[in-house]
């Protein structure tokens, strides 16, 4: 199925018109959270000790990523049904969140990429310090000076960069998405998707401009 999905887009986008329900997709969504959490559960591997004093960071921002994708995906959908007014495109709103799931599969490969990057600019970073108060800010505080010594690492610029195209490839499916279930020419949705596309795009720049 996934492998369709990435050689012959349209043809899956219209068979997939087709059927109802969403259960894939949420799994498709599932994964990519797991792909981007990776970049946190990672530091299990390798802080040891040290890990007691970030513990409960990394358990919290797991669950942030994990819920961002369904996020995402809602973002997507209401983004894509509003810009397409202007173009005149009108489809049902549950058809789009149906189909627009999809597009979230190829943010598996950019989460994995970042997330890879990020853990090998870490494996000689500084442990994080043990905070001078239980506090959850002040773990917070010590985790982050623990992870931004490695955004200007190669290994994690690289990683980021390697994300975009999976990126710009939902984008893609998004288009394709909104050219099969309206009247807009492939151009026009193009542009549709270029907004939800360019708020994924930030998503993975955040750790960079945060």
């Amino acid at each position: 199925m996934i492998a369709r999905l990435a050689t012959d887009p349209q043809a899956f986008v219209d068979r997939q018109s087709k059927y109802p329900g969403i259960g894939t997709q949420s799994l498709l969504a599932l994964a990519v959270g797991i792909a981007f959490s990776l970049q946190h559960v990672g530091n299990y591997v390798l802080l040891g000790e040290e890990l007691q004093h970030v513990n409960q960071v990394i358990w919290v921002q797991t669950v942030v990523n994990l819920l961002i994708p369904f996020a995402l995906w809602g973002v997507v959908t209401i983004g894509i049904y509003f810009i397409a007014r202007f173009f005149e495109g009108y489809f049902p709103p549950e058809l789009l969140f149906r189909l627009t799931g999809w597009g979230l599969a190829p943010l598996i490969g950019a989460g994995l990429v970042q997330s890879a990057g990020l853990l090998y600019a870490l494996r000689d970073a500084t442990p994080p310090a043990e905070p001078s108060f239980s506090a959850f800010e002040f773990q917070q505080a010590s985790y982050n000076a623990y992870t931004d010594a490695a955004l200007s690492e190669p290994a994690f610029l690289v990683g980021t960069v390697l994300a975009i195209p999976f990126v710009l490839y939902s984008g893609y499916l998004w288009a394709l998405v909104v050219e099969r279930i309206s009247d807009v020419d492939m151009r026009e949705a193009l542009y549709i998707s270029a907004v939800p596309t360019l708020v994924c795009l930030l998503w993975i720049a955040s750790p960079l401009v945060l």
